[in-house]
C-alpha cells in the first residue's frame, strides 16, 4: 500500500484513521500467507511558503521513518488544472515541478523494487 499524505496538519488526524484501519485488516488476516503492507509514504501537496508543511514532513518522517519517499510533490498549479483536460500532469506540462516530482517519484520506486 502507498499512503499519500497531504502536507497539512488535517492530513495527519486522516492518516491517524486510515492507520487504524490497516491494523484492523492486518489483524483479520494474520492467517493469511498475503498481509496488508505498508511499502511507503507519499508526501504530497506540500506548499514551501508555509512552514506548517514541513512541521508535518518532520510529524510523518518521526513516525514511519524510512517509509516515506524522498520525492515530495509540491503543491503546483499544473498539478491541479491537468485532470481537467483529461490528462496526467507529465503529459499536461512535463517540465513543471509537480511533473518533474511525480517522474522523481517513479525512479525512486523502481530503484526501492529492485
Amino acid at each position: 500500500m502507498l499512503i499519500p499524505v497531504q502536507c497539512e496538519f488535517l492530513a495527519l488526524d486522516g492518516l491517524t484513521q486510515l492507520l487504524n484501519t490497516i491494523r484492523m485488516i492486518q489483524n483479520k488476516q494474520k492467517h493469511n500467507r498475503k498481509t496488508l503492507t505498508i511499502e511507503g509514504v507519499l508526501l504530497t501537496m506540500l506548499d514551501t511558503r508555509s512552514n506548517i508543511g514541513y512541521e508535518v514532513i518532520n510529524e510523518v518522517k518521526t513516525y514511519f521513518k524510512e517509509k516515506v519517499f524522498k520525492t515530495i510533490i509540491p503543491r503546483n498549479v499544473k498539478c491541479s488544472a491537468a485532470p481537467s483536460y483529461g490528462l496526467p500532469v507529465t503529459e499536461f506540462s512535463p517540465k513543471s515541478k509537480g511533473s518533474l516530482s511525480y517522474q522523481n517519484l517513479a525512479r525512486e520506486m523502481v530503484e526501492l523494487s529492485e
